[in-house]
């Protein structure tokens, strides 16, 4: 196993504020995302409020929630101080600390529980896939963020765009998250073996995020019951063309030595191609099929019928 790089934190970030005193925090799940829960106990002067955040409980629920992910926001909580109940400053400078974490997508306040503390309602980055660094794997989160506004800016809102990060998050196996095991994408940038980039950055490496179109069209199109059928699986978009020369090499790997090919990523869809959502169903298929006792190597989910082994399906 290599040794894991370790990244100290930029020097400055506009989304990083100083280090103040902090006040105890509640982060509530949200219904629309990933979500914690820091309930705060606070120690109580002559009628004014002051918390101790070395004082936290932390819940979750039932939810994927990584231990490094724990450890990051213990780690802010423990740099704290106090702060009075009062100070509105000291307040929002939490919040932007919270939001300065690699794997927080917003941050909105909510009630105060006077004189106990104040709750701030926290989305977390939902990952969505994963990456293998060295023997390990990291998951990938999928952000939609506004884009700023131009110089003539439209009329209404800013559209929303995608944004891939990678998150904290080490493990030695594929992460699971509910039902079914996070996609493995492949090829990892060769760069990352060397200087993994900054966690909560965006990823731009074209073969990366043509896998992750790939993992968008699974989610899409199949349950999640359906794609915890498919165990640990691995998307991979090195090869240039399918396994019969063709061009569209975009090829699922799944335990026991079996392969589909998928023809093109959704990301570089040619003229033609089958619609996705008739290929992941052939995809189910064979999987249903090696499930009833009919064991098969190498599935082509690219035509109208799925070929198994070079032989079409009657």
């Amino acid at each position: 196993m290599i040794p894991r790089p370790f990244h100290s934190p930029p020097k400055a970030s506009p989304r990083r504020g100083v280090v103040p005193l902090w006040m105890p925090i509640a982060l509530v799940v949200l219904l629309v995302g990933f979500g914690a829960i820091l309930l705060e106990r606070s120690a109580t002067g002559r009628g004014v409020a002051r918390v101790d955040l070395t004082r936290y409980r932390l819940h979750h629920g039932d939810r994927w929630f990584s231990p490094d992910w724990r450890e990051g926001l213990e780690e802010l909580l423990l740099r704290g101080g106090s702060l009075l109940a009062t100070d509105l400053d000291a307040r929002e400078a939490l919040k932007a600390e919270v939001l300065a974490l690699p794997f927080v997508a917003a941050v909105e306040e909510g009630e105060l529980l006077w004189p106990a503390g104040l709750t701030l309602r926290v989305r977390l980055i939902d990952p969505i896939a994963c990456v293998r660094v060295g023997q390990e794997f990291l998951p990938v989160g999928e952000l939609s963020i506004r884009e700023p506004p131009t110089a003539e800016p439209p009329k209404g809102e800013p559209p929303m765009t995608k944004r891939v990060v990678l998150l904290p998050g080490w493990s030695d196996v594929p992460h699971k998250v509910g039902l079914d095991f996070l996609p493995v994408l492949q090829p990892t940038p060769f760069e990352w073996e060397v200087n993994l980039p900054l966690l909560g950055e965006p990823i731009d490496d074209p073969l990366l995020l043509s896998a992750l179109s790939m993992v968008r069209s699974y989610r899409d199109n199949l349950t999640e019951k359906q794609r915890s059928l498919f165990g640990r699986v691995v998307f991979d978009v090195s090869a240039g063309t399918a396994p019969d020369g063709r061009p569209g090499g975009a090829v699922l790997y799944l335990e026991g030595m079996r392969v589909v090919a998928f023809g093109d990523a959704p990301a570089e869809r040619g003229h033609g191609e089958l619609p996705d959502a008739i290929k992941w169903g052939h995809a189910l298929e064979g999987i249903l099929r090696s499930v009833e006792g009919s064991p098969w190597r190498l599935l082509d989910v690219r035509f109208d019928r799925p070929e198994y082994d070079g032989e079409s399906s009657k």
